[in-house]
């Protein structure tokens, strides 16, 4: 996800990172069509990766698109920062502990009550995509 100053979004992609459907090199080579545009756009001032959580059942491929982020961001001398689930849902106001609340509910309601329609095609993509959108603004408004 790539917003502007104004956090409008310049350009989004999911790779859907979950249950592996395609070969690694196609998720790579799309990651990387997608690194390479935004470098064409305007270097960002920051990249903001979501940290992994040590529990994940997807760590291995979430890992491995990481490590190609965090090598592109280096190459190219941009700043990168992680931040934890926790961390970016608590700025935004998710309680965890609330009943009946679950995380991806949340994420659809907190991103319609922002205007942020997601293009994904399947459910998946659209969650990973809300949850970028959520990540992107709250670098904008806290770091």
């Amino acid at each position: 996800m790539v917003l502007d100053d104004s956090g409008a979004i310049v350009a989004e992609v999911t790779l859907n990172a979950g249950p592996v459907d395609s070969p690694w090199a196609e998720k790579l080579e799309q990651l990387e069509s997608f690194l390479r545009e935004a470098v064409v756009l305007e270097a960002p001032d920051l990249v903001v990766v979501e940290d992994v959580h040590p529990f994940a059942n997807v760590i291995k491929p979430v890992l491995r698109l990481q490590g190609a982020v965090l090598l592109h961001a280096y190459q190219n001398g941009w700043d990168i920062t992680f931040v934890r689930v926790k961390e970016w849902q608590g700025h935004h106001g998710y309680v965890k502990k609330v009943k009946g609340q679950t995380s991806k509910g949340w994420a659809r309601k907190m991103c319609d009550s922002l205007g942020y329609t997601p293009t994904g095609i399947n459910l998946k993509e659209r969650e990973d995509l809300r949850d970028a959108y959520l990540i992107a603004r709250w670098a904008q408004e806290v770091l």
